[in-house]
Formats: structure tokens, sequence, C-alpha cells
């Protein structure tokens, strides 16, 4: 199955210089990262340098995109299951 990532905030018809704008998925991300806030994945959490800054961001952004992806999928199965 695939799932639906429509433009999250479209502006106008594409094909007459509309603009999509960034992907569901992308903002889905951004509020799962943002709603983190100062959390730091424990140090047990796979081979990373906990004094890289990238591989600790690098962890973020792969969770973040992990709640995207569920949140597309549960967004995509509807409601019918409430």
């Amino acid at each position: 199955m695939s799932i639906e990532n429509p433009p999250a905030f479209p502006m106008g018809d594409p094909t007459h210089g509309g603009y999509d704008g960034m992907t569901l998925r992308d903002y889905f991300a951004g509020q799962a990262l943002a709603g983190m806030g100062p959390w730091m994945p424990p140090a047990d959490h796979g081979p990373f340098n906990w004094d890289s800054r990238e591989d600790v961001c690098a962890l973020k952004s792969r969770w973040a995109y992990a709640q995207a992806d569920a949140m597309l999928a549960a967004r995509q199965k509807g409601t019918s299951d409430a």
C-alpha cells in the first residue's frame, strides 16, 4: 500500500503558477520534531557519538519522520477503527 503524501499548504493551481508547498509528511515530521523539545536519545540508542551534534540531529530526524509516516498511515486508514 502506498501512503498518500499530499501538499500541506497548497497555494493556487500548480499548473498555473501555484505552489504545492511542503508535503504533509514534512509538516508532520516538523511538528513531531518541535514536540520533542530538548529530548535527547538515551546513551545506549545505537552507535552514536554524543559529542557530535550531527548524530543526535540525525537520530531525532529519523524518529520524527517515523512518527510522520505513522500519522500518514493512520490518516489514510481513517477513523473507522476509532
